[in-house]
């Protein structure tokens, strides 16, 4: 990231969290007047009434939908590989001073945060794209649907995508999605490339070796970029900072 100036946006397979982007629109729980009214959408939306197979297709989908635990399962695993193949994460966070964070993400203690200048991001053409995540005691309620149009989607996809377990509230997450519809990218095509300004600061963490400290600000000094030092708040369960470049 520093020294080639590179973000990821990682597949939610290679998340920690196994319920994250992993909330699928529920069939179990429909009602029979509602699957009545997404079977005849689904009908409508894929097949017109004039084609030779109409009648097969649609007797096929009702039988699918006979077994809800089944379909369900299915369209799980579909809607899961999509969501792993096309879309691409950047996880930030607006806390730096996080105890639990720092020992979890950066190595205990021992690695780095980085700052980023939001305005700055949002230049590479991901203004509607950086939001925060949300966080719910309870697993979101998704009813199926059928889209007529590409808006219809927008609101579900975001709370697949967005939400989180309160468990996680403490990270205070922020997110800057990329979608891939038109082919699955390969790693490196996961990759985008940023100038030295958006960089805003870089934080050293408690225990970071004398090594890594030295390399880490010769880099920043170079780049013209802020460096600080955590350390322990005196008496207190705290970390604060203070410059050092």
């Amino acid at each position: 990231m520093l020294l080639y100036n590179e973000l990821y946006f990682a597949s939610p397979k290679d998340f920690n969290d196994p319920f994250d982007c992993r909330i699928p629109p529920n069939f179990i729980d429909l009602s029979i007047k509602e699957k009545e009214q997404y079977i005849n959408d689904l009908i409508s939306n894929t097949i017109s009434i004039d084609h030779p197979n109409h009648e097969q297709i649609t007797s096929d989908i009702k039988k699918r939908l006979d077994d809800p635990i089944k379909f369900q399962k299915q369209v799980e695993e579909l809607t899961f590989l999509h969501q792993d193949k096309f879309n691409g994460i950047i996880s930030l966070s607006c806390r730096w001073n996080s105890i639990l964070m720092w020992s979890i993400y950066s190595d205990y203690h021992k690695g780095f945060c980085v700052g980023f200048r939001e305005e700055k991001l949002r230049e590479y053409g991901f203004a509607g794209r950086i939001k925060q995540v949300t966080y719910d005691d309870n697993f979101p309620k998704l009813k199926p649907f059928v889209a007529k149009k590409k808006e219809d989607m927008i609101k579900p996809i975001f709370i697949q995508l967005f939400t989180k377990s309160s468990d996680w509230i403490f990270e205070q997450e922020y997110r800057l999605v990329n979608n891939y519809f038109d082919n699955e990218p390969l790693p490196f095509e996961r990759l985008i490339y940023i100038q030295d300004d958006v960089f805003a600061e870089v934080i050293l963490g408690i225990n970071i070796s004398n090594s890594d400290r030295n390399e880490i600000t010769k880099i920043c000094n170079f780049k013209k970029v802020p460096v600080y030092q955590a350390i322990k708040k005196p008496f207190k369960f705290e970390i604060e900072r203070k410059r050092i470049d």
